[in-house]
């Protein structure tokens, strides 16, 4: 895959980093769409472009996920923030694209 083409690809909201989905499961514990998220991680992450230098946590997956499980992972890391996310890396990142994540699928048709 050419750099233009991923960059492209990585800029979608459905298209989440391996450290996204490892640190959204780590705030739902075993409620909400874990299941979904598990599903996720055993796909094959996009094709690197020649050159990438990324650590496994930069995996790039695409992903269809129910708009019900993302307005739920969504009030999760909400409530986590709210309650002080003292052990969040990046909440407010984390919130921000699930937050897009949310918006995409709210304005999908059907």
């Amino acid at each position: 895959m050419d750099w233009p083409t991923y960059r492209q690809l990585c800029d979608r909201p459905e298209v989440l980093s391996r450290w996204l989905v490892e640190a959204t499961l780590e705030v739902l514990g075993d409620e909400g769409p874990v299941d979904a998220l598990r599903t996720v991680l055993a796909g094959v992450p996009l094709a690197k472009p020649d050159g990438f230098r990324g650590p496994p946590a930069a995996d790039m997956f695409v992903t269809d996920l129910a708009r019900a499980d993302v307005l739920v992972i969504v009030a999760a890391i909400e409530q986590r923030i709210a309650a002080g996310a003292a052990d969040l890396v990046r909440p407010a990142g984390m919130l921000a694209a699930w937050r897009e994540y949310a918006a995409r699928v709210a304005a999908a048709p059907g």
